[in-house]
């Protein structure tokens, strides 16, 4: 598996007083060992350490002190420069021609585009990924996930999330983190650390997306919740910082400003994943519940149906949370109809087991 290694002046250095020339030479060639060639691309040595050497106490060296911290900030920028002008190399034709390939491949099957996939692996960009992974989905099963190439195709999304964590350049937009997650669910195909990474890029630039966009990824959660509920409860940290930034976005809209389909999946999923009873979780499901039911008529029986299952998850999960729904319901006579029905198995349910 590939990792991401960043280059030693995007990790926090303190810069210390170098006193002797041997000194100043090892952190000369720290700085020389930053740039290292592989599949095309820059990266540093793995997990990169800076050396903070210093004199005696009482042999202070202010000048030296200043000419070095001079001259790691500039080291710093030049770096900074340099990732931004490595991610620019990825919006050129020659991604365009992976894209295309990968649209090509995908129609002539599974095998043809995980050959298309190994070939261009190393050139691909976070859209060319997820580009792969979003075809993937319409031929591909579960089997995928034990592939070798779709394995490789897993660790660059990483690597490259990684690198749009450390640089924040473009590497890998928010909205392809999305399409890689919903992807990985939809596969069945769950990485702790790969979740991880996509859900903090995805969470941190979330009014890039799109709204089903952004209720896919919380999808995408639930499903690893669902399937992996160990592994999945390994990332609560992320998934908190999740819902706080979709409950954020969420709040900056207008009626009417999403589909019902996206406010069902939005509190479909909120209802899904393990109640924190956190303000961001319950004011989720609690606003998309409330204007749901304002547009009920909107909804197909279908949707009446998994509206009612979000319901009894909830009445299970936290029952203050249920209760306040069925309040809201109340003024809808259809809702109310839905919910009472709710309620009203899970009471005849208690009664059988009496």
């Amino acid at each position: 598996m590939q990792v991401l290694v960043l280059p030693a002046s995007f990790v926090n250095v303190g810069y210390g007083v170098v006193s002797r020339p041997q000194q100043i030479q090892q952190v000369q060639q720290l700085q020389q060992l930053q740039q290292v060639p592989g599949n095309g691309e820059s990266v540093a040595a793995s997990r990169s350490q800076c050396v903070q050497a210093g004199p005696p106490p009482g042999c202070r060296q202010p000048g030296l002190q200043t000419g070095l911290q001079a001259a790691c900030t500039s080291r710093m920028q030049e770096s900074q420069e340099a990732g931004k002008k490595a991610a620019l190399k990825f919006n050129t034709s020659e991604q365009k021609r992976i894209n295309n390939d990968l649209v090509q491949a995908g129609r002539c099957g599974t095998s043809a585009l995980l050959r298309c996939i190994s070939k261009n692996l190393g050139q691909m960009n976070g859209v060319n990924v997820a580009t792969a992974f979003h075809r993937l989905t319409r031929d591909g099963d579960e089997s995928l996930a034990g592939d070798v190439t779709f394995l490789r195709l897993m660790d660059t999304a990483e690597l490259r999330a990684k690198q749009e964590q450390a640089l924040q350049n473009g590497t890998m937009p928010a909205n392809c983190c999305t399409i890689i997650a919903w992807s990985c669910a939809k596969l069945r195909a769950f990485l702790p650390s790969l979740f991880s990474v996509l859900a903090s890029v995805a969470a941190s630039q979330l009014g890039k997306c799109q709204a089903y966009e952004v209720t896919n990824l919380l999808w995408a959660f639930a499903e690893f919740h669902k399937y992996q509920q160990d592994a999945a409860g390994t990332l609560a940290k992320e998934l908190q910082t999740l819902l706080d930034a979709m409950a954020e976005n969420f709040m900056r809209r207008s009626f009417g400003d999403f589909k019902v389909q996206v406010l069902i999946s939005a509190f479909m999923s909120a209802s899904a994943l393990p109640w924190s009873q956190s303000f961001s979780q319950t004011w989720l499901a609690t606003s998309t519940f409330r204007e749901l039911a304002v547009r009920w008529e909107e909804l197909e029986a279908q949707a009446h149906a998994q509206v009612s299952v979000g319901l009894e998850r909830l009445r299970v999960k936290c029952r203050p949370v249920f209760q306040n729904l069925r309040a809201l319901a109340s003024k809808f006579p259809d809702v109310a109809e839905v919910v009472e029905v709710v309620n009203e198995n899970s009471a005849s349910g208690s009664r059988s087991m009496e």
